[in-house]
């Protein structure tokens, strides 16, 4: 639950080739679909990434059914609805690192333009964001779409342009129906409007 960010990636990354994790919290009846043991058991060859395809075919389809049995309440419907799941290939995370480290230099020197460093921080409001308790925004938001947000606001780099470009190589996602944002890896972003 909610470990599918950039930050648990990058810790990980030393000691794995791919990472299979939920950017939102995971409901409890679903949990890791346990049938990736089957399929594993029949495919004893198969690749790490194939793994994690099927890994991530059986939480779609986990999640879809779920939503589709209780769609007559709809509270428990959403719940489902909201589910994700991504894999993401850790081969790019030491590339990822080093130019998250340019793009906060960039986002720190934001806070001395009030301008745009306002634009930074309603950009963040607005992604998905994972981990919400009750109304209240969470502190982890959709990395790609605040990525996306910022190509606006900082035209003198190409930092996010290039981590949009590793993002869209080497995440791969599914997610609820409810969840059309999601493109699975979070960041850490700490709320502006949180109470």
């Amino acid at each position: 639950c909610l470990s599918g960010s950039m930050e648990v990636a990058s810790a990980v990354a030393p000691y794995g080739d791919y990472m299979v994790a939920s950017e939102e919290s995971i409901p409890a009846i679903i949990g890791l679909p346990i049938e990736y043991i089957t399929y594993l058991a029949e495919n004893p060859d198969c690749t790490a990434e194939e793994l994690g395809n099927e890994i991530l075919a059986l939480y779609e389809e986990e999640i879809n059914d779920y939503a589709t049995q209780y769609s007559s309440d709809q509270d428990i419907a959403m719940i489902f609805s909201t589910g994700t799941m991504s894999m993401i290939d850790l081969s790019a995370m030491e590339e990822i690192d080093a130019l998250m480290g340019d793009l906060w230099e960039r986002i720190y020197y934001s806070t001395y333009n009030t301008y745009e460093f306002s634009a930074v921080i309603t950009q963040a409001s607005k992604c998905e964001n994972y981990g919400a308790d009750g109304n209240a925004p969470g502190n982890l938001i959709d990395f790609r779409t605040f990525l996306s947000r910022l190509l606006p606001i900082f035209t003198d780099t190409t930092v996010d342009d290039e981590l949009l470009a590793l993002i869209d190589d080497n995440v791969v996602s599914v997610s609820g129906s409810s969840r059309t944002a999601s493109c699975g890896m979070s960041i850490y972003f700490p709320s502006a409007i949180y109470p």
